[in-house]
């Protein structure tokens, strides 16, 4: 893994890439106070609740990548209606994080377009973390930290990366910390991670839900 490791490339693009991450940060005001994704409550009432207690950076809940990419209803649930007579609207939820989950390159890379044409989020999050069955079935989520999946998921990375760069958006990654496993593991996603390409990472431990730790 070490050998791994050090064979990844720091191009000027993975390097662009991380300086549009910390420009995000500081341009946001370097916020300490962030609304981390939940499932079934990130939703607009309760990000428009937490920012009235000082959270400054808000995520919605994990998107399925597939039914964002392709339905405008279910899309519709996730955000504020745009410049609503009528408050609050998607303006005063921001700065805003879009969390996504899936597996397949092109499917994420669709949603990701939508995303960016929609405007209503700040930055795109590649959900890393999800321990669920429904994550180990689709593949998405901490399962795309498995050995088997290590190339594919830097695919994605270096994918979605790239068009977020061209449009001035940073992409981060939510990831779980591998605690029963060698520590090399974490290190190897978190040197990828933290290099070429996504300036952020958001770590859990891997302990919940029945996570399993391999390779």
């Amino acid at each position: 893994m070490e050998n791994e490791t050090q064979s990844l490339s720091h191009g000027s693009d993975a390097d662009e890439h991380v300086a549009l991450g910390w420009t995000w940060f500081h341009k946001h005001g370097s916020p300490r106070f962030w609304a981390a994704p939940l499932v079934g409550l990130s939703d607009p009432a309760f990000r428009i609740l937490v920012r009235r207690y000082g959270t400054q950076m808000a995520h919605t809940e994990m998107v399925d990548a597939a039914g964002f990419a392709v339905s405008p209803s279910y899309r519709k649930q996730f955000f504020l209606p745009k410049n609503s007579d009528t408050p609050p609207s998607s303006e005063t939820d921001r700065p805003l994080v879009l969390q996504l989950g899936g597996a397949d390159i092109e499917t994420l890379d669709d949603a990701v377009a939508v995303a960016l044409a929609d405007a209503r989020c700040d930055a795109i999050e590649l959900n890393c973390g999800c321990p669920q069955r429904c994550a180990r079935k689709g593949g998405y989520g901490a399962f795309l930290l498995d050995a088997p999946r290590r190339e594919h998921l830097l695919a994605i990375i270096t994918r979605l990366s790239s068009r977020l760069t061209a449009a001035k958006v940073p992409l981060l990654v939510k990831m779980r910390v591998s605690t029963t496993t060698i520590p090399a593991r974490t290190s190897y996603y978190l040197h990828c991670f933290g290099h070429p390409p996504a300036p952020a990472v958001f770590e859990r431990v891997a302990s919940t839900k029945g996570f399993h730790n391999s390779g």
